[in-house]
Order: structure tokens, then sequence, then C-alpha cells
């Protein structure tokens, strides 16, 4: 770990003094190097060998340096780092209705998703992912949203990590099912990402605005349509690294434009609303696998408003909210 303390045994006293610069040489490299390189014994030792080397000189540590220690490492953050930033897995997603009511309850949904980061390399990796969903209602599973995605992290410096992502949900539902779900819509959202990490510490910000958009619904003999406008989406989320263990929360505000329902002899404008959610975030990571649990709780809204005002499915889901169970494997 960077700027960690160093523990000296006492076999160490039995060292010659050539031998214990050696030995505190090495052990600072492993702490004072790019964390690209710290924990690669073979750069690490040759750099003590020729630190140490009574005919070494500046300019040959400097060119050995040069050869061993890629440009611009300093650079990559630790999450950067990661072997495997591709991933497969799978999402459970239970809905909380709370004291809301909805004429299309939604009670559980299951995604499965795939990320694959191909190009970029290590500074800049881009990828795409695609995810296919399952919704669950009171007697019957239907087919949920087809969620194509691309991500690419644009810059890296000082722990800083800067990334861009974009979001399309795709409404797969036929013509016939449209008249059952007001839910069937496109999304397509764009953000941005700020990620700092430390040995012990993370947090994130997200800034996305999700478009406008419209569905149709029949119920009886009366056709509503209903009208969703942007949204805008500040996200601030936070947690300490506990070993393998990541342990933190989320805080979320969506402020829409407006939310309109328009049919027959009814009509309905909410005008501009908020929606502020909090939850809780715990994940444990291994090298080619990791799972979580979260939850997303609605604490605050303009005139009752909740997540079915929003209309995404794939985003921050239904009613007043869930807990969510993660599994990926990672490569």
């Amino acid at each position: 770990e960077e700027h960690s303390p160093t523990r000296f045994f006492p076999i160490a006293l039995k060292l010659s003094r050539d031998q214990q610069s050696a030995l505190h040489i090495h052990e600072g490299l492993h702490r004072s190097l790019p964390l690209l390189v710290r924990e690669n014994e073979r750069v690490v030792t040759q750099l003590t060998l020729v630190l140490t080397s009574p005919e070494t000189s500046h300019d040959s540590v400097a060119l050995l340096a040069s050869d061993l220690i890629p440009l611009h490492a300093d650079r990559l953050s630790e999450e950067e780092h990661i072997k495997q930033p591709s991933n497969v897995g799978y999402v459970f997603r239970q809905f909380l209705s709370g004291d809301a009511t909805s004429t299309y309850p939604i009670d559980r949904m299951h995604v499965i998703h795939s990320d694959l980061y191909p190009f970029g390399g290590k500074d800049a990796p881009f990828g795409f992912g695609i995810e296919a969903s399952m919704v669950s209602r009171p007697g019957v599973t239907e087919t949920g949203p087809l969620g194509l995605s691309a991500k690419s992290r644009v810059w890296s410096a000082r722990g800083f990590d800067v990334g861009i992502f974009g979001a399309l949900s795709l409404n797969v539902l036929s013509a016939e099912e449209l008249k059952n779900s007001p839910f069937g819509r496109d999304v397509f959202t764009l953000g941005i990402s700020m990620k700092k990490n430390l040995n012990r510490f993370y947090v994130e910000n997200l800034i996305s605005y999700t478009f406008e958009g419209k569905s149709n619904r029949t119920l009886g003999k009366i056709d509503y349509q209903y009208s969703y406008g942007g949204v805008w989406n500040a996200k601030i989320r936070s947690g300490a690294r506990l070993g393998r263990i990541d342990v933190g929360g989320f805080a979320e505000l969506n402020l829409a434009e407006y939310f309109r329902v328009n049919g027959g002899a009814f009509s309905t404008d909410l005008g501009r609303y908020r929606i502020l959610a909090l939850g809780p975030e715990v994940a444990y990571s291994e090298e080619e696998f990791t799972v979580g649990l979260g939850g997303r709780f609605l604490i605050d809204s303009t005139r009752g408003a909740n997540f079915d005002y929003l209309g995404d499915l794939m985003g921050p889901g239904v009613a007043q909210g869930g807990i969510q169970l993660s599994a990926s494997y990672l490569f």
C-alpha cells in the first residue's frame, strides 16, 4: 500500500549493512512506484539491484526505469488495473409498492447482462453492454425491456477516473401487448461519471439526462397517452473498503420536466417534479467474480410522485423502490 509503514523483524539484524540498505530500498519501492508496477516483483528487484550497485549512476537508473515503467503509469487508478473489466451476470430486483397504488403493478424483475470491453486499452477502455429482462406481475410473467449501452473511460489522473456512458432501453412488446402497459416506450440516457478511489474509501458522482418519450395504453374502450418529460439525475455513491468487501450507499435526485396522462375525459399534468431516493450497497469481490446486495428507497417526492412516473424499468424501476441481488463473473 502507498505510504504504508514497514516492519523489520529481528532476523534483519543479522544482515550486513549493504543487505539492510537493499532491503529498505526494496520495501520502499513497493510503496512508492506507480500502482501499475509496484506489485511486480521482477520490476522491484531489478530496480533494487541497479540502485545498490557500486557502479550505478543516475543515467543507468533512469535508463532501466524507462524500460520497466510504462509511460503515464502514474496516471492509472486502481480500478483501471482490474485484469477482467468485462463481465457477465444476473440481477434480481424485488419492487416495493408501499402505500402507492398502480394500475400496472410489477412485483419483480430478472435481468441477464453482458458487458464487453475489447477496445481502448488500459488508459481508456471502451465497450458495449446488453441486458435482457423478464418482469413478473400478479399472475403473469412477461418479456421486459432490452437494454443496450456503451461506456468509456476518457480521463484518469491522481486517482480520479472520468467516464461517459449512454444507455438505450428498448421496448420489445408487440402492438397488442402495448395496449396493456404504460411502460411501452424507448428510453435513452446519456451521462458522465467521476470517481475517486482511495485505499479504504471511494466516492463517485454521476450526472445523467434521460430524454422525453411517450407511450399509449388502452383500458376498456379508452385510449390513454402517457407523456414523460426529460429527467435530470444527480447521484452520489460513497463507501468504505474493508478488504474484499465494499460497504456504502448512494443518494440520488431525479428532477423531471413533466408527467402527463390524457385519455377520454381524464387529463392530468404533474408539471416539474422531483423524486429523492437513498439506498445501501454491499459488495464482495474476488479476482473472477463479485456478488452484491443493494436497495433503492423513495424518501421524498413532489405531490405523491413515485418511480412509476419516470417510466424507466431498466433504470430506477417502479413503485416505491426495492431491493436488488446481483452476481457477476469477471473476465
